[in-house]
């Protein structure tokens, strides 16, 4: 077993590494340096992970508690068992998609329960020193947004970390919950200009969403898997303080770069 200590959003994840290709994936995920700096153990979380799970890529995963009370999340390619006090993890996964199919299942539950914030179906992108994120369901073109805004920083192509803090800003953070491109994003957060509801269209087009629109829109592309009542009203509240904050757009939109011109 080899330990790794890394960094998500603003918290410290010792991960207790079981395997030589799960370290090759993690090293895939987050780079090959380790976060010293964060061993905190009164701030942080403990995750330990290897692979165990011998089936095919699935999308249903059930929810149980066992005798100890962890909260059991299995899918055909992962297990997740989280701690009662939400501070400890055991992971399971079959592959690279199982390992980050599982983590962010557990990263979205740590960030509901503590109300720090949201992780979006989404990519996001940096220009001029501000965030602008890019959600719509899958196929609608989040890596292709993603492709055609460089050399634009790329702060995650599949799952955006929001954190929606109490004076009501909203920050945007590197997320290494990436589907396509792996690389880690020299900015580690930055503050949020504006989100964009993709729909691939001729013309190009945003158009503002009133509150009501926007808030369905952004529960519609919320990573979360419900497992109590009060955690899911959470994030009800949170996407209701994103949208108080932050103007959503729908945007029409080619395959090409031009969309830019639009929304800068």
């Amino acid at each position: 077993m080899e330990q790794l200590w890394k960094q998500i959003g603003t918290h410290s994840v010792l991960f207790r590494v079981i395997g030589a290709e799960t370290m090759s994936f993690m090293n895939q995920m987050f780079g090959e340096r380790s976060d010293s700096q964060l061993r905190d153990p009164d701030t942080s979380f403990t995750i330990t992970i290897q692979q165990g799970c011998l089936k095919n890529p699935g999308i249903n995963t059930t929810f149980t508690r066992d005798v100890q009370g962890r909260m059991i999340f299995d899918r055909p390619d992962y297990y997740l068992a989280i701690s009662p006090d939400y501070r400890e993890a055991d992971v399971r996964f079959y592959n690279y998609v199982g390992l980050r199919c599982v983590l962010m299942n557990w990263y979205s539950t740590i960030i509901t329960h503590y109300d720090w914030g949201l992780l979006v179906h989404s990519s996001t992108l940096v220009d001029q020193g501000e965030a602008y994120v890019f959600a719509g369901k899958s196929r609608v073109g989040k890596t292709t947004v993603a492709k055609l805004s460089h050399p634009r920083t790329l702060l995650s192509d599949e799952a955006s970390i929001l954190k929606i803090g109490q004076d009501g800003r909203v920050i945007v953070y590197d997320s290494p919950l990436r589907s396509n491109i792996m690389n880690p994003s020299p900015i580690h957060s930055v503050p949020i200009k504006a989100i964009y509801m993709l729909e691939q269209s001729p013309i190009i087009k945003k158009r503002r969403l009133d509150k009501s629109k926007a808030l369905l829109s952004i529960l519609e592309n919320i990573w979360y898997w419900p497992h109590n009542n009060e955690d899911s009203l959470k994030v009800v509240r949170l996407c209701k303080a994103l949208v108080e904050q932050v103007p959503v757009y729908r945007l029409k939109f080619q395959k090409n770069e031009l969309f830019w011109e639009e929304i800068s």
